[in-house]
């Protein structure tokens, strides 16, 4: 008999057998009933796995909800690093996000009900912030080297972060929620590409910046 109760929280009920299961799973649950009450053994219950299955998936309660971000903050540094060195900044920018929002969400309207629980609960937020200086900083550091800059240059941070604002933005005020992600992913790239034509100048900084 297994040491950690799989056998008895598998039984009667087919055990979810991705991450993308259990994170379904344990997401419906936490907005049902509350982060903060919510406790892993549930979330691995409510996934018919035991405790021991449940953190070779994911190796913290918070882990469950950043997953599908920090997929898609790989797949944005991935993205940025191998754009197209002719691809004008701007354009590889929102190229490398949509790639990573694509990384990111899924048809099932998990992507949104995640977002919701990242924005909204104080100890997810507590986290957000290294995450949200990992996106900055992927997305300032391409800008500069494009540029001939240090990386915490003003102007790369400043279109990073105006990027984020976006981002973010899009995000919040999006009406389909969850709805189509390609539909918000649209208009979110669309915002991005007013603000970035609105940036350009910062992209022949005066002579000695």
């Amino acid at each position: 008999m297994s040491s950690d109760g799989d056998s008895r929280a598998t039984r009667g009920r087919r055990p979810a057998s991705t991450a993308e299961a259990v994170e379904q799973s344990s997401i419906e649950l936490l907005l049902e009933r509350g982060y903060d009450a919510v406790s892993v053994d549930e979330m691995a219950a409510a996934a018919g796995i035991g405790r021991s299955t449940f953190f070779r998936y994911f190796g913290t309660k918070a882990a469950v909800v950043w997953w599908g971000f920090d997929k898609a903050l790989a797949e944005l540094e991935t993205s940025l690093r191998t754009a197209d060195p002719d691809l004008d900044i701007m354009v590889a920018i929102r190229a490398a996000v949509a790639a990573s929002v694509r990384a990111g969400v899924d048809a099932r309207g998990v992507w949104w009900e995640r977002f919701v629980l990242l924005d909204t609960v104080p100890a997810l937020r507590a986290e957000a912030v290294d995450r949200w200086e990992r996106w900055t900083g992927q997305i300032a550091q391409f800008v500069a080297g494009r540029m001939g800059l240090d990386g915490g240059h003003p102007f790369p941070v400043a279109i990073a972060a105006a990027h984020q604002g976006v981002y973010l933005a899009s995000l919040r005020n999006w009406q389909g929620r969850p709805g189509d992600p390609e539909a918000m992913l649209e208009q979110m790239l669309d915002s991005f590409e007013v603000v970035g034509d609105a940036l350009r100048g910062l992209l022949t900084p005066p002579a000695g910046s």
